[in-house]
């Protein structure tokens, strides 16, 4: 008796979701896993990275090969120093041939891969006690998958809790921006000085004279510039840091000097207090940059990053928001250009709002460059007349 052909592409891509792990370990055994805003993420080719300048080795890994272990993109894996990136099938194949599926032939192999892999064949599912046996075996599976899921969520509310805590007490400890050599610096940016700024920013954005740079422990601690990340109900959950040097008003020379702590998802440091109609952009030297170019005249809540931006949920105040995205490159993937990161994400926000009834508009931005370039040539402009 013949047997109608049955499509497990999607059953084949959801086993190969809920092994990941498995995958990882046959053809990248070496891969570590890490956090990266508020998500596990796998580097699949570690390494420690060397700063050129002053020749420190950074206590975590980095890698340029990734698989997102949790959150929307999960089972989503991209190698951007290729452009190469997609789902689990297409990791799979990559690991067996050095390559990504792109015919049809191609995708056959790939499905052919993933049964094997699996344990699965065309022939095994024929009978009915193989599908029964099956059957359960996909709910033990999806038994064991939700209270793995269930594990992890508790394990990150608990540590979000915990940084959310420490965020409140780094940003309690901390002092006013004016006067500070934090304002210093950003005054060195193009920015005006605080006195001249028609809000009292003592509730958003302070300066930490001796902070604990908890990437590197051996760093010890920095003068830093600390804002208060709220979320839509005005809540501080998470603090975003820029880390100066101990001598004067500029970036201290660290790996990654602008560390956030907390879980800042759906929230924005709020540049100009609460209002109706806010800017929104992703750095926070940006919005202030933005928020003096346009005179003040209304709020520019900072995102601080693309993946802020397509987060931010809309406190129930809010009527309109004006989008200021960065004018970043197209990305290549799988021979493919792709919309520019600060485009793609301005695209997600301006969708979201508009699902909540929050009215958008877009404002361009120089190629390569954001708001504060664009504050650093007019205030250029005004010197030279």
């Amino acid at each position: 008796m013949s047997v109608a052909f049955r499509d497990d592409s999607a059953e084949l891509a959801r086993r190969l979701e809920d092994d990941m792990e498995a995958v990882l370990n046959e053809y990248w055994p070496g891969w570590v896993k890490t956090r990266v805003k508020s998500q596990d993420v796998a580097l699949l080719t570690p390494r420690i990275k060397i700063d050129p300048k002053s020749g420190k080795k950074s206590k975590r890994p980095t890698s340029s090969f990734t698989l997102n272990l949790s959150g929307e993109r999960r089972g989503q894996w991209y190698r951007f120093s290729q452009g190469l990136g997609g789902g689990m099938l297409g990791l799979l194949y990559y690991g067996e041939f050095g390559n990504v599926p792109n015919s049809k032939t191609d995708w056959a192999e790939a499905y052919k891969l993933a049964r094997k892999f699996l344990g699965i064949t065309r022939e095994h599912e024929k009978s009915i006690e193989d599908q029964d046996a099956r059957a359960a075996r996909r709910a033990k599976e999806k038994r064991d998958r939700d209270e793995r899921e269930r594990r992890d969520a508790e394990e990150r509310a608990a540590k979000d809790a915990a940084r959310t805590y420490t965020a409140q007490e780094v940003f309690g400890q901390s002092q006013d921006l004016h006067g500070s050599q934090g304002e210093a610096y950003l005054v060195g940016r193009g920015i005006p000085p605080v006195e001249t700024w028609p809000w009292n920013c003592s509730s958003t954005i302070r300066f930490h004279p001796s902070l604990r740079y908890e990437l590197d422990p051996e760093v010890g601690r920095l003068p830093a510039i600390v804002a208060a990340v709220l979320d839509p109900f005005g809540s501080l959950i998470a603090v975003w840091q820029i880390f100066l040097d101990p001598l004067k008003p500029i970036k201290a020379n660290v790996i990654n000097p602008k560390v956030g702590r907390g879980p800042a998802g759906g929230g924005a440091v709020r540049i100009g207090g609460d209002a109706e109609r806010v800017g929104g952009c992703e750095g926070l030297e940006t919005g202030l940059g933005l928020w003096a170019l346009e005179g003040f005249r209304m709020p520019v809540w900072s995102m601080l990053s693309t993946s802020g931006m397509m987060a931010f949920e809309a406190p129930i105040f809010l009527k309109r928001l004006s989008i200021y995205h960065d004018g970043d490159k197209g990305v290549i993937q799988n021979g493919r250009i792709l919309k520019p990161p600060g485009t793609n994400a301005a695209d997600v926000l301006a969708e979201h709002m508009a699902a909540v009834g929050v009215g958008t508009n877009r404002n361009e931005m120089p190629i390569l460059g954001d708001g504060l370039d664009l504050l650093q040539t007019r205030n250029e402009l005004e010197r030279k007349k």
